[in-house]
């Protein structure tokens, strides 16, 4: 069953975009679970400044990234996408709470 996930005998670009949608996929999937749906991308004005929020978009991004990051299997690159924006959001929090957890 999982040799059908692998991709080795596509062309390289098409194989990148493969692990891309994985991941992406996974990211999208994360987010479904940890918020409880769909958080749009929103516009917030912060002083001066106009701070963007990229929601759902965001955890699928950095899935994609994760899953292309990875090799040979679209399991492990859906896997990595899953656990790529979870990774980034505790390292972001150990930033920003000063290493503490």
């Amino acid at each position: 069953m999982l040799g059908a996930l692998s991709v080795a005998g596509l062309p390289a670009w098409l194989q990148l975009l493969c692990f891309l949608a994985a991941g992406g996929a996974g990211g999208l999937l994360r987010h479904l679970l940890s918020r409880g749906g769909l958080i749009l991308p929103s516009k917030k004005r912060v002083g001066d400044e106009t701070l963007l929020r990229l929601g759902f978009v965001a955890s699928m991004l950095i899935g994609a990234g994760a899953g292309a990051a990875v090799d040979q299997n679209l399991a492990t690159a859906f896997g990595y996408g899953i656990a790529g924006p979870y990774t980034l959001e505790k390292l972001g929090q150990l930033v920003l709470n000063g290493g503490k957890k």
